[in-house]
């Protein structure tokens, strides 16, 4: 049932019918999405960021050992990944404005904890409980956008959603950095608590309910029931639009690897891969534009496909890069190649979400896309220990040319047909 109080978002597309339906989409402007959903994502991958260079040295500062401070910093992606699938049931049963406000206090209220940590097993479980509830705030989000945005317009609204993080998550490490050096570690943490609560003030003001959610309770069906269900009917969607998720996340991880391991093997200074990284990452934030009007325009697999062509082919010339020149390109191949796929994760979930249990879907999607990210550090770690660098490069790329096949054969192309064909040639 509506909410009496919020009207109903124009032309927004329904779900993995959306494909199909399109939505009226000259009815819609991307720039509502400026209040409720970019400034909001933009202050968290700022305060997400304060904490990169600070929580080494913080946990370092408590005695932890450099195994104890891996954990420490994978704490956020293993919270994120147990609280995909959670998440989704929550926001389908509390709504989205609810599950973001959730998960904006609890974002700060971990930071706090873990600024005030007595010892190492407590800032552990904060980072834990932080990745936790970045998960609902992940989720929630994800199924407002697709809520409210329509087909035609997804890889746009997406693509500059996934622009503005990169640009947060660039900015705020410079912040960070220099608030722990002057002020003290733990104020980096205190600092991202207060960008939380402005964060949540922000979605109270700014953010609606949408129609679709929550479902009234009568018409619920147990969360079990409605997950295994939703699995169930959309194993396809899953097997291989997932497959592609898992590997575009494996290679876009694995370049963070491969990159600095490769310049410490050619001998350049921790400044010079840190310029490398930095080049790349700007180039990266550059693309967001052009893959919104790819995917929108031309259809996801535009954007997609040379996404995952031109970011293998960079992956492949790392272990090859044997100057400080060589690396650099490698890295710029590497930033434009993943500046063309910006958001196309997000959109291919946007649009193969069911309009019915659409939370519970896009909850297992990102678990799934998550996985390929965490999994790709250790297992090229593991390949370069074993065998060497050049054979994690080429395994990397392999997995990103394989990726570009299950999407060329397996996956459908989600841009609504109708609206390709109502815009002319």
């Amino acid at each position: 049932m509506r909410n009496p109080e919020t009207p109903a978002p124009a032309g927004a597309a329904r779900g993995g019918s959306g494909a199909a339906r399109g939505g009226r989409a000259g009815h819609f402007r991307i720039s509502s999405l400026v209040w409720p959903v970019y400034a909001p994502t933009f202050l968290l991958a700022i305060g997400t960021g304060f904490l990169l260079p600070v929580l080494p040295r913080f946990a370092s500062d408590m005695g932890a050992t450099i195994g104890f401070i891996g954990l420490a910093i994978a704490a956020v992606g293993i919270g994120n990944m147990a609280g995909d699938v959670p998440a989704g049931m929550l926001v389908e049963r509390v709504g989205r404005k609810r599950a973001m406000l959730i998960a904006t206090a609890g974002i700060g209220l971990s930071a706090v904890g873990a600024g005030l940590s007595p010892g190492l097993p407590m800032l552990l479980a904060m980072r834990l409980l932080a990745g936790a509830f970045m998960a609902v705030w992940g989720v929630s989000r994800h199924v407002y956008i697709a809520d409210v945005v329509p087909n035609r317009q997804r890889g746009r609204s997406l693509a500059m959603f996934g622009g503005v993080s990169r640009i947060g998550t660039f900015l705020g490490p410079l912040a960070g950095g220099y608030l722990g050096q002057f002020a003290g570690l733990q104020w980096a943490f205190f600092a991202q608590a207060a960008i939380a609560s402005g964060t949540f003030g922000l979605v109270a003001a700014a953010v609606r309910e949408t129609p679709e959610a929550p479902m009234p309770p009568g018409a619920r069906p147990p969360p079990y029931t409605a997950l295994v269900g939703t699995l169930a009917r959309h194993r396809h969607s899953f097997m291989t639009a997932g497959l592609f998720a898992v590997c575009l996340g494996f290679i876009r991880t694995g370049r963070e690897t491969l990159v600095p391991l490769s310049g410490e093997a050619i001998g350049l200074t921790v400044a010079d891969i840190g310029l490398i990284l930095s080049v790349s990452s700007a180039i990266d934030m550059t693309m967001f534009a052009p893959a919104g009007f790819l995917m929108d325009r031309f259809g996801r697999k535009w954007a997609s496909m040379p996404c995952v062509l031109i970011l293998s082919a960079g992956v492949a010339l790392v272990p090859f890069a044997n100057s400080y020149a060589a690396l650099m390109l490698a890295g710029v191949v590497i930033g434009l190649g993943n500046g063309v796929g910006s958001g196309i994760n997000l959109t291919l979930g946007a649009d193969l979400a069911p309009e019915e249990n659409r939370a519970e879907f896009l909850g297992v999607w990102r678990l799934i896309g998550d996985s390929g990210r965490a999994a790709g550090p250790a297992v090229i770690g593991q390949i370069g220990q074993a065998a060497a660098l050049t054979v994690s490069g080429l395994a990397t790329a392999g997995i990103g040319a394989f990726s570009a096949v299950v999407l060329l054969m397996f996956v459908p192309e989600t841009l609504a047909r109708r609206q390709r064909r109502s815009r002319g040639p």
